[in-house]
């Protein structure tokens, strides 16, 4: 909905997203991470990278999402979550250089993360 406010305005939409930012705590990035997520019908996420590196520093948040995850891993969100989609994101970039503003994240890539997750392999996605 807030994509949809601002429409293509990046800079309004991350500056009011800065301004709610004292009032979301870590468990609620997904009021952020979805302003910068679209899904298709093919039930791809494409990420705008641009606008989600500007309102989420992706260290803190894979922390954040990591430590909800290991708190509960047997209620970790369905693949339609956004923390899993730019959880995903976060760990293909790992894996590969990319420039593209849009990076498409496949359902296949969301749910063996969430398997991964399901089974306890949190090592290779903490940095500490």
């Amino acid at each position: 909905m807030l994509r949809w406010l601002f429409e293509d305005d990046a800079d309004d939409l991350i500056s009011s997203l800065r301004a709610l930012e004292p009032y979301i705590d870590q468990e609620m990035y997904s009021v952020t991470i979805a302003a910068a997520l679209t899904k298709r019908e093919d039930k791809q996420y494409i990420v705008n990278r641009k606008i989600l590196e500007r309102i989420v520093n992706p260290e803190t948040y894979r922390k954040a999402i990591l430590s909800i995850i290991k708190r509960d891993a047997q209620n970790i969100p369905e693949p339609e979550g956004q923390h899993v989609a730019y959880a995903a994101l976060l760990k293909k970039e790992a894996n590969e250089a990319s420039d593209t503003v849009h990076t498409a994240v496949s359902v296949d890539e969301v749910l063996n993360l969430l398997e991964d997750w399901r089974r306890g392999k949190f090592a290779s996605d903490s940095k500490g």
